[in-house]
């Protein structure tokens, strides 16, 4: 594979994402020693103009101080190498101030995912902070990133470093993802104005807050959300705003009898649906549920790829059945999956 990166560059573009989307956590930094021993081996090659981060990727796992400052070190010689990163700060090693400076060494980010955990506690004081501009930076992964004492001191001090590293990309930033709470900041749409794509981790459309994609008045393209604990009618309606733009689609329905797609307008330019169904233990499909789910089709006359999972769900369905009878009432799908999570069995069109 890495004779294939001399190629060309289209080619070596195309290896080097295949290498970082496949990069082990065991080939992470894990230690001061493991990062010593890596700029120690570094040196002779970037001496000779060379890079020594494969695919310009790195990986870091870090849970002590001592780590911690080795991880600086090895960022202030060749952060300007790295254009993918995903950085772990375990066990409070870090403070908002820090983490900006450790950023500051990274002027050609293009892919950043940041596990943290932080003490609002210790460092309340230093937010509002300003984080160096990551003018390339186009993917961020936030949702690992948290207080330890939101318990005790709320999410506000939490939700304000998310804004302000957020407010160090905004112009440049096409894919975020984050904590659902995270996304109901007051002023949320100025923050992210081009994304396009958006991974939704968390609690935001829980029964007690269900209008968490309301206050979004964006431009969405892909919409992928998790932890959906039950689908409701606000819900629901709060997708209509993204109908036009939107390609990607994937729902976890915790209850399925009761989603009901009736909210929903028309989705013209949708493509790719993807839902993961639970529900109380049905064996059979009922029949109101099924006449709700029969009008997707026509919520979605230019579907290409469909593909449900269902979790303790509706076990008296035949998966092979299912699929024929569901290919053929939609007139542009070319790949259609049922799958069944206890036992992974699926049909394929």
């Amino acid at each position: 594979m890495l004779t294939m990166r001399e190629v060309n560059k289209e080619w070596k573009k195309h290896v080097d994402k295949e290498l970082s989307d496949q990069s082990p956590r065991e080939a992470y930094l894990t230690t001061a020693a493991k990062l010593e021993e890596f700029m120690i081996k570094a040196e002779p090659l970037s001496l000779q103009r060379g890079n020594p981060f494969v695919a310009r990727y790195l990986g870091a796992y870090i849970s002590d101080s001592e780590a911690a400052q080795a991880l600086r070190r090895l960022l202030a010689t060749y952060g300007r190498m790295i254009h993918t990163a995903n950085i772990t700060l375990m066990n409070g090693v870090t403070s908002p101030v820090e983490l900006s400076e450790v950023l500051q060494f990274l002027p050609f980010i293009e892919d950043l995912t940041i596990e943290a955990i932080f003490s609002s506690k210790t460092h309340r004081h230093q937010l509002p902070i300003s984080f160096p501009p990551m003018s390339k930076l186009n993917r961020l992964n936030m949702n690992r990133m948290f207080d330890r004492d939101a318990r005790d001191h709320g999410r506000e001090w939490e939700q304000l470093l998310f804004s302000s590293i957020l407010r160090s990309c905004s112009e440049s930033l096409t894919y975020l993802c984050a904590d659902g709470e995270n996304l109901q900041l007051p002023g949320i749409n100025e923050l992210i104005p081009n994304v396009k794509d958006i991974f939704v981790i968390g609690p935001l459309y829980a029964e007690e807050n269900e209008n968490g994609l309301s206050d979004l008045q964006l431009k969405f393209e892909g919409i992928r959300i998790t932890s959906l604990i039950t689908p409701s009618e606000n819900f629901l309606t709060s997708l209509n705003t993204f109908r036009e733009t939107l390609t990607f689609l994937s729902l976890h329905i915790t209850k399925a009898e009761t989603f009901d797609p009736t909210y929903l307008q028309v989705f013209p330019s949708l493509e790719k649906l993807h839902l993961n169904i639970n529900s109380n233990s049905l064996e059979d499909f009922p029949v109101e549920t099924r006449a709700k789910f029969s009008i997707i089709p026509g919520l979605c006359p230019n579907l290409k790829e469909l593909m449900i999972m269902f979790h303790r769900a509706f076990r008296g369905i035949n998966l092979k059945s299912a699929t024929e009878v569901i290919s053929s009432l939609f007139k542009k799908l070319k790949v259609i999956e049922l799958s069944r999570a206890e036992d992974q069995y699926s049909g394929r069109y």
